[in-house]
């Protein structure tokens, strides 16, 4: 029968294709050959299965696939090993078939990796990031884990990259716009004020100075 052999003339009974090995012919074997790697076989098999996606074999003669460690994935059939997760991805499971995008505010810098880093206070991450940047000047993040930073409020201003907060302004002199990098300079017209002049709080009315 199918995944049985008799090498011996005569012989009254089949012997049975030990696992890991395989017939080759769906009745009449006379002999065995082994499973090669990237495929396995229970007993008494007439042919090798291939190793399923999120599975390997790294040897011949193999019983069974083993599922690809966390770290790794396997997207195809028949496979001798797993793929490591790109920097930017990771996998956390057992018999992954694909690697996983790290989150918005978060990244991972290394392939294998099984989870992704947060991003400190005062830089951001895009899903899918290899590394944190820091927000430029005229934004901030306050907290880690960040995917965007935040502009500078109007009346605060930010002038250094990586910043976790904003800064006020003086009373007297204030940015009319979000995401300002000083007090002092202001770059569109406000109330017929030009570019470049202090805008200075006099009783509650705008002039210039």
């Amino acid at each position: 029968p199918a995944g049985s052999f008799n090498a011996i003339s005569g012989a009254s009974a089949c012997a049975e294709a030990l696992a890991g090995t395989f017939t080759g012919t769906p009745a009449g074997a006379t002999s065995t050959s082994d499973c090669s790697i990237g495929t396995f076989s229970l007993a008494a098999q007439s042919s090798c299965t291939p190793a399923p996606i999120g599975t390997f074999v790294s040897s011949a003669k193999a019983s069974s696939a083993t599922e690809c460690p966390v770290g790794r994935f396997n997207p195809v059939t028949m496979q001798s090993a797993c793929q490591l997760t790109p920097a930017g991805s990771f996998s956390a499971i057992l018999g992954a078939t694909s690697a996983e995008l790290c989150p918005s505010g978060r990244f991972s810098s290394v392939s294998g990796a099984t989870s992704c880093e947060i991003a400190p206070a005062g830089s951001f991450a895009f899903s899918g990031a290899t590394s944190a940047s820091l927000c430029n000047i005229g934004t901030f993040s306050a907290s880690a884990g960040s995917g965007f930073c935040d502009r500078a409020p109007i009346g605060f201003f930010v002038d250094t990259r990586g910043a976790t907060s904003a800064t006020q302004c003086p009373t007297d002199v204030f940015p009319n716009r979000l995401g300002s990098t000083s007090c002092d300079l202001v770059d569109t017209d406000v109330d017929g004020v030009p570019p470049g002049i202090f805008l200075l709080l006099l009783e509650g009315e705008l002039s210039a100075s």
